[in-house]
C-alpha cells in the first residue's frame, strides 16, 4: 500500500477486504487473480454492489437536467409573494462596464445553474436558488471551514435561559450568504434567467451558494457582527455565543417561538420550576397533511390502526418507484427525531440504511411510520433545570 505521504507499507489482504473492498477488487481483476480462492467467492459480488450503486446515483443525478430545471421553473404558476430566483441574489453580481479583455487574469470563470426544489415539511413550498459551479474552481488559499450549532448546544442554551428566566426568540436570514463579501475572484456570463441583463458579464461580489469559500465567508461575517454586539464565544462550542448582562434587581447573567420547524413554549416542572420544552405536534401535522396529500393523487391513503412504529413483520419485494421521494420522506422522519420524537429512532435509522436501493417494502414502512405519527402521541422534549433527586444511601 501507497499512503498519502508517500509511504508503503505491507498489508494483509484480509484487512483491505474490511477496509477497501471495491479498490481491492478492481485491483484483483487488474493483477488477474479473481480466481484464486482468497478472491473468486466475492469479487464478482462486490464490483456488482458498485455497479448498481454508481448505477442509482448516476439515475437520480439526471433526473432533472439543468435544461429541464429552467424550462420547469417558468411554467410554475406564480405563488403569492413569489419571485424570480434571480431576484433576490441579484445583490451577488456586478455587471462589468468594460469590455471582456478587461477581465483581471487572476478570475476565473464559472458557471452558474438554478436548482429547483419542493419543501416537504414546508407544505409543498416551491424554492428555487441560483447557485455557482464551485466544483469547477481551484480551491481558494483561504480557509473554507465553516462551523454549524450543535443541537445539544441550543438544548443546552433553552435550559440556561429557564435558570435564569428569560425569554427565547429565534429568526431566520434570508440568503445568509450574500450577506458576506466573495472571497474568490471568479465571473460569469449572465444567462436568460437574469432578462435584460442576459449574455453580460458579471463579477460575483457576494458569497454565491455553492463556491467553495461561501459558508465559511457567512461565519466569519456573523462573527464579527457578534463581536462587535459584546458577544463572545463558549468555550465548550464556538458556535454559541454569550454577552453578559444584568436583572433589574442588578443580578449579572447572560443572555441567550419556534426552531427550525419546533414550537417552543414554557412549562412548569412538577417540582414547580420554571422550564422550556420544544414540541413537536405543528411539525408532525404537517408532515403527515403533506404524505397523505400525496397519497390522494394516486387513489391510495395512510394505513390505519399502527399502534407501533413498525409492523411486527415486512416484507420488501420488488423495486420500488419514486426513490427520489422515499429519501425525502426518510430526511422529514430523521428531523422529527432530531426534534424529539425519539421513539420513532430505531425505525428511521433502520430505514435510512435503504436509501440508494428502497423496495416496495420499505416505502410501506415509511407510510407506516406516517400512520403511527398521525394516531399516535407527539412527543415533548423538556429541558429540566432542576437538580437530579438521588439517594445516596
Amino acid at each position: 500500500m501507497q499512503w498519502k505521504d508517500q509511504s508503503t507499507s505491507w498489508i494483509a489482504l484480509k484487512d483491505m477486504k474490511d477496509s477497501f473492498p471495491v479498490q481491492l477488487a478492481e485491483y484483483s481483476v487488474l493483477a488477474r487473480i479473481t480466481q484464486e480462492p482468497a478472491f473468486a467467492w466475492w469479487v464478482s459480488f462486490v464490483l456488482k454492489k458498485r455497479d448498481r450503486i454508481i448505477a442509482k446515483v448516476k439515475s437520480k443525478y439526471w433526473v432533472a437536467p439543468i435544461g429541464l430545471i429552467l424550462v420547469y421553473l417558468s411554467q410554475l404558476p406564480r405563488q403569492k409573494g413569489s419571485t424570480r430566483p434571480t431576484v433576490n441574489v441579484r445583490i451577488a453580481f456586478e455587471e462589468l462596464e468594460e469590455d471582456i479583455s478587461a477581465i483581471p487574469p487572476e478570475y476565473q470563470e464559472i458557471r452558474c445553474h438554478i436548482i429547483c426544489e419542493i419543501k416537504m415539511g414546508e407544505n409543498f413550498q416551491r424554492k428555487a436558488r441560483t447557485v455557482a459551479d464551485g466544483h469547477r474552481t481551484e480551491t481558494p488559499a483561504a480557509l473554507t471551514y465553516f462551523s454549524v450549532v450543535s443541537r445539544d448546544s441550543v438544548r443546552i442554551a433553552i435550559t440556561i435561559a429557564a435558570l435564569n428566566d428569560l425569554s427565547g426568540l429565534a429568526c431566520d436570514i434570508q440568503n445568509a450568504n450574500l450577506t458576506a463579501k466573495c472571497r474568490e475572484n471568479v465571473w460569469t456570463q449572465a444567462g436568460p434567467e437574469f432578462g435584460s441583463d442576459a449574455g453580460k458579464i458579471m463579477f460575483v461580489v457576494r458569497a454565491l451558494y455553492r463556491l467553495k469559500s461561501s459558508g465559511a465567508a457567512f461565519r466569519a461575517l456573523l462573527a464579527e457582527t457578534l463581536y462587535d454586539l459584546n458577544y463572545r464565544p463558549t468555550k465548550a462550542d464556538p458556535d454559541v455565543w454569550l454577552r453578559s448582562a444584568v436583572k433589574p434587581d442588578g443580578f449579572e447573567y447572560y443572555e441567550p417561538d419556534t426552531y427550525l420547524g419546533a414550537g417552543l413554549s414554557k412549562k412548569t416542572t412538577v417540582n414547580g420550576t420554571f422550564c422550556w420544552s420544544m414540541l413537536l405536534e405543528a411539525y408532525c401535522k404537517v408532515a403527515v397533511k403533506n404524505v397523505e396529500q400525496k397519497l390522494s393523487e394516486d387513489g391510495k391513503q395512510l394505513p390505519t390502526k399502527c399502534d407501533t412504529p413498525m409492523k411486527l413483520a415486512y416484507q420488501p419485494e420488488l423495486k420500488a418507484e419514486g426513490v427520489q421521494y422515499y429519501q425525502e420522506l426518510v430526511d422529514v422522519l430523521r428531523w422529527t427525531v432530531e426534534l424529539g420524537q425519539v421513539d420513532i429512532l430505531y425505525e428511521v435509522a433502520t430505514m435510512l440504511t435503504h436509501l440508494a436501493m428502497p423496495r416496495i417494502g420499505h416505502f410501506e414502512e415509511l407510510l407506516h411510520i406516517f400512520g403511527y405519527l398521525k394516531q399516535g402521541p407527539t412527543r415533548k422534549l423538556v429541558f429540566d433545570p432542576d437538580h437530579p433527586m438521588i439517594n445516596e444511601c
